[in-house]
């Protein structure tokens, strides 16, 4: 287990090393996606990207608004919401079982979330997913 981990971290941080994005908002933004895949989703808060990056949380907050145009707060909603929906698609896990994977620990509040953000519910979301899958194999086996 310590070996992945060092492995995982040592490589996200060449991925940030390697990276010379053309823009300062692309760099920081670079550098926050790494630091959230090292934390895994489930415990990326402002606090926590801001202890990986070793940078100030406010300060943090701050620039990558100024810089990316949007808060880091809905930035990580918004990859929680994206990482729900790659494991509703790709899993049978239980929507409780997802929840709590990218961090809800009330179900309750995930579902209003996940509605917000996809228009749908999450077991709806499920359902046309595999449904369109369902139709794009039928099509393809003819």
């Amino acid at each position: 287990m310590k070996i992945y981990t060092y492995l995982n971290e040592e490589r996200i941080e060449e991925e940030i090393d390697e990276a010379e994005p053309s823009d300062e908002g692309e760099a920081l933004l670079h550098r926050v996606d790494a630091a959230i895949r090292r934390l895994d989703v489930a415990e990326a808060s402002i606090k926590s990207v801001a202890r990986v990056l070793d940078m100030n949380a406010a300060y943090l907050g701050r620039l990558f608004k100024a810089k990316c145009g949007a808060s880091l707060k809905d930035y990580i909603a918004r990859e929680r919401m994206e990482t729900a929906k790659r494991l509703l698609r790709e899993t049978d896990w239980k929507v409780y079982e997802i929840a709590r994977r990218v961090g809800y620990l009330e179900v309750d509040m995930f579902y209003k979330r996940f509605k917000l953000y996809t228009g749908v519910s999450a077991n709806r979301f499920r359902a046309e997913v595999r449904a369109r899958e369902e139709g794009m194999r039928c099509r393809a086996s003819r």
